[in-house]
């Protein structure tokens, strides 16, 4: 009961929030970059193992960008904390 209804519940709710984001919106940030700049990659880099693990840390670049753009807007709009 201690941890849905003390002090940490806010900490754990915020967690629980951005490892939902992350896990919601990586899959769409990387078909997004593998159509768009997927075909490019795979030109002009070899092998293709490389060409897709630079799409995946292009990915998660682009989810920890739209984090902390979730979060300016939240600052912005409601003059709070920040929220992760």
């Amino acid at each position: 009961m201690g941890l849905f209804f003390g002090e940490q519940s806010g900490s754990v709710m915020k967690r629980l929030l951005t490892g939902v984001f992350v896990v919601a919106w990586l899959p769409i940030v990387w078909l997004l970059l593998s159509s768009t700049i997927g075909v490019l990659l795979t030109r002009f880099i070899e092998p293709s193992w490389l060409a897709h693990g630079m799409l995946f840390l292009f990915s998660c670049m682009g989810v920890f960008w739209l984090l902390q753009l979730l979060n300016l807007l939240k600052t912005k709009i409601f003059g709070e904390s920040s929220l992760f």
